[in-house]
């Protein structure tokens, strides 16, 4: 068994796979939004157990989200 093969030898690549990335990153988002509001509903309890950091880590998700899924519509938009 070899671990290289020559360029000459290999087979062509397959085409990437069409698909809207868009979606998958737009639901992710929407559930750190809804954990979120919920932390938010319960946040002197979460507090009081020293858990308050759980409201800002689902705010985090919430704002990584909308970064991201800006970035894969301005792609989108391109052609890319």
């Amino acid at each position: 068994m070899r671990w290289y093969l020559k360029p000459e030898e290999r087979l062509p690549q397959p085409p990437a796979a069409a698909g809207d990335d868009r979606m998958p990153v737009l639901a992710g988002t929407v559930a750190w939004a809804v954990l979120a509001l919920i932390a938010w509903f319960e946040y002197d309890d979460l507090a009081d157990d020293g858990r308050g950091w759980w409201l800002w880590t689902a705010v985090s998700g919430v704002a990584l989200g909308l970064v991201g899924f800006w970035y894969m519509h301005r792609r989108k938009l391109r052609g890319e």
